[in-house]
């Protein structure tokens, strides 16, 4: 399939060049059900990646420098979680941008990670592109910014999510994303200090001891320039996942409106006939253009109802946004079981309705633009 800008992550890197071995593993089914990665998962990944080596050596007299094997590595995570996002059926979850801009007011210095309960164990964030979430690593020509993220979540609940990236106008450098893994051991802590434990164990270890000093200065030196934005960018995801978590998705699959209008039509006709392989072609046509059929969320109000209780004397101070977080509500028979709740940031203040400046708000040192 050649390739064509899309604004969806996972559609730029399945019309990439090296997507062919993660799809086909997908398409045979590399995931168990509790999200246990099978071994042609692996084997995909550490192919492309060996592909991709070679074309690096064959392009530089044989040599690869320590940045093309960080590359490797986000693309040899990446290559994993697209095969994974394939085995669990191209499950693509859309933002509307009120809700994360909301995403973005919510505080998670105090909330566990824990155990996700997510409607697929894989799949794909659509977030569209955020300016306020830009990577400059000296490696790409210009900056990108982040407008997606594929996760997994494994049978004990482990986490990996990794970042997708593009620029403003329609084009992108082709180059892969960060990713991030937190274990099932630091789900319980504060989802900020789990965050931050992710970020510093992607410092460091290579199996090849030829290049482990120069791979993880390079590491280093990218983590530095970067942290904050890739801490706000993880912070947004992981709303996104609390979100899935806590409401589920607020529709079945559907085309979103941006897609062209022929497109859109075959594929609802396709539907409605009910014969799978014209729902499949229809599906991949949408593909071509550069969209995909998705699960909208941030459109329902079954979050709307539960707002901070701080909002009483709001007359007496100063109008501001009162950051949202999230509740682990004790529900179910005898109280045995926990959801969680969302509690919406609210404006408040004596002029709440009106316009409101902009603020810059620090949440552990992170900074988060409002």
């Amino acid at each position: 399939m050649s390739e064509k800008h899309s604004d969806f992550g996972c559609i730029r890197f399945h019309n990439s060049q090296f997507s062919r071995l993660a799809t086909e593993a997908g398409n045979q089914g590399c995931m168990g059900s509790d999200g246990k990665i099978l071994a042609n998962a692996f084997s995909a990944s550490s192919r492309t990646t060996e592909a991709y080596l070679q074309a690096v050596m064959d392009g530089f007299d044989g040599q690869v420098s320590a940045e093309f094997y960080v590359l490797s590595r986000q693309l040899m995570q990446l290559t994993l979680l697209h095969a994974l996002y394939v085995s669990a059926g191209r499950q693509v979850f859309q933002f509307t941008p009120k809700i994360l801009a909301d995403f973005k007011r919510t505080d998670l210095s105090e909330t566990p990670i824990g155990k996700l309960t997510l409607p697929y164990p894989a799949g794909f964030i659509h977030l569209g592109l955020q300016e306020d979430l830009a990577l400059d690593e000296w490696w790409r020509t210009e900056a990108e910014f982040v407008d997606g993220a594929y996760f997994h979540s494994g049978p004990e609940g482990q986490l990996t999510i990794q970042l997708t990236l593009s620029r403003p106008g329609g084009n992108w450098s082709k180059l892969p994303g960060p990713s991030f893994s937190i274990p099932q051991a630091n789900l319980n802590l504060p989802a900020h200090e789990a965050i931050d434990k992710a970020l510093d164990a992607d410092i460091a270890e290579t199996e090849d001891n030829r290049f482990k000093e120069e791979i993880h200065d390079t590491v280093q030196e990218w983590d530095a320039s970067t942290r904050p934005v890739v801490h706000a960018a993880l912070s947004l995801v992981l709303n996104a996942l609390f979100y899935l978590d806590g409401y589920g998705a607020d529709t079945d699959l559907i085309v979103p409106d941006e897609a062209p209008q022929i497109a859109r039509e075959s594929y609802e006709k396709a539907v409605k006939g009910g014969k799978p392989k014209a729902i499949r072609n229809a599906r991949n046509a949408l593909m071509v253009d550069g969209f995909t059929v998705v699960r909208l969320c941030g459109i329902a109000a079954a979050y709307s109802a539960v707002q901070d209780d701080a909002e009483k004397d709001s007359h007496a101070v100063r109008t501001h946004w009162r950051r949202g977080h999230w509740r682990m509500q004790p529900c179910g028979p005898k109280l045995s079981q926990v959801k969680r709740v969302w509690v919406r940031p609210t404006l408040v203040g004596k002029d709440a309705g009106g316009a409101v400046k902009g603020h810059v708000y620090s949440v552990d040192g992170v900074p988060v633009v409002k």
